[in-house]
């Protein structure tokens, strides 16, 4: 059964942590966020693509639950950063902006 991984959050990366990243420079890759259910399957909540620059975000996510972050690249070994939790948009005030 799915779960409802929707809320007043967001996850995001930039260069030099942001997952995206060959050899320690920043590089535009596909990003997958998945939710673990009690049963230990993933559950894919969504996913964006990063810009050359190695940012990314994905909104409205729930700020009360931890996601797997899996940064994707042909011909590259997949990055997984696990126990990620969500940055409160209703809590926080952004300036600036990411660029799709």
């Amino acid at each position: 059964m799915a779960v409802d991984t929707t809320g007043p959050g967001y996850l995001a990366g930039e260069y030099p942590g942001g997952t995206t990243t060959i050899e320690g420079s920043a590089v535009s890759a596909e990003v997958r966020v998945f939710y673990e259910v009690p049963s230990g399957d993933w559950q894919f909540v969504g996913s964006a693509i990063s810009t050359s620059s190695g940012t990314w975000q994905l909104l409205n996510v729930n700020p009360d639950y931890t996601f797997h972050v899996l940064g994707r690249l042909a011909e590259y070994n997949d990055v997984v950063v696990s126990k990620v939790t969500p940055t409160r948009t209703d809590l926080v005030t952004a300036s600036g902006e990411f660029l799709p």
